[in-house]
Parts: structure tokens; sequence; C-alpha cells
């Protein structure tokens, strides 16, 4: 059993989340790793019922995501313009990702 003192096993993880759906998904696995949504709760600091919530929909992940290791990257794109293919917001968004860590680890 874990303790509530133990940081969540997704927070040590290299784990790369690009959007509100992977990092519910990443939420879930804590779930299964601690067993129920009450433990798993007890570990983010957070109330069952909260986290209930976030994993229905009910309320917005973004809350949690530090909690659970992530940071939020915003990028911005032209609204009028054609949808951008997946696989080039990805390249974007691991470029940024990289610059704001290697910002990071100057200041």
């Amino acid at each position: 059993m874990h303790s509530p003192k133990e940081e969540p096993t997704q927070a040590k993880q290299a784990t790369f989340v690009v959007d509100a759906v992977a990092l519910r998904s990443a939420l879930d696995a804590h779930v299964k790793e601690y067993g129920t949504q009450r433990a798993a709760a007890e570990v983010l600091g957070i109330s069952a019922v909260y986290l209930s919530d976030v994993l229905n929909g009910r309320r917005d992940i973004s809350a949690l995501a530090e909690r659970l290791g992530y940071r939020p990257l915003t990028l911005y794109i032209p609204a009028d313009g054609e949808p951008m293919p997946a696989d080039l917001a990805a390249r974007l968004i691991e470029k940024m990702r990289r610059r704001r860590m290697a910002e990071g680890a100057d200041a």
C-alpha cells in the first residue's frame, strides 16, 4: 500500500502529453496504480469527489496537471487558416518544450 506522502509515479516518468485526453489517460493510470480513486486522490491531495469529477469530464483536468508532473505549454495558431496536421503540431510542441527546458536549465 502506498503512503499519502509518496509522489505519484506518473510524475517521475518522462511521458510527453499533448492534450487533455492523454492527460486524463495518465490520471486513469495513476488511479489504477493506487487501486482506488480514494487512494489516488489522497496521494494527489484532493478529494475523491473532485477526482471523480475530473475523470468524468465535469471539471477541468488542467488543475491536476502539475500534481501529475506536467506543465502547461501554450501554442497559438491562426484561427482562419487550415487545421494544423497533428504531426506538425507535435513537432512544434516538442521544439517549444525543449527550448523551455533549456531556458529553465540556464536560469
